[in-house]
């Protein structure tokens, strides 16, 4: 599931997945990557419940993994600023 505090951010990054992992391969220095049904099969069994977060901060696009209770804490702070 995808949550998102600032759905500006999650919008600009809609369809654009092959960019983002091109993007996250590039800083982890790689060139070549290999995703197999048991990762895809692994990283959906270990983040049951889960959330991808997209925010836009000072400091740059922070994509996080979180929990159902920690994403409705980041809502409620971006209601109550206004966001």
């Amino acid at each position: 599931m995808s949550i998102n505090p600032d759905p500006a951010v999650a919008e600009a990054f809609s369809g654009q997945w092959h960019k983002l992992l091109m993007i996250l391969m590039h800083k982890q220095g790689l060139k070549h990557i290999v995703l197999s049904a048991e990762d895809v099969f692994a990283a959906t069994a270990s983040h049951e419940g889960q959330n991808m977060v997209v925010q836009e901060l000072e400091d740059g696009i922070h994509l996080r993994v979180m929990s159902d209770p920690e994403v409705k804490q980041i809502l409620r702070g971006a209601k109550k600023h206004g966001h």
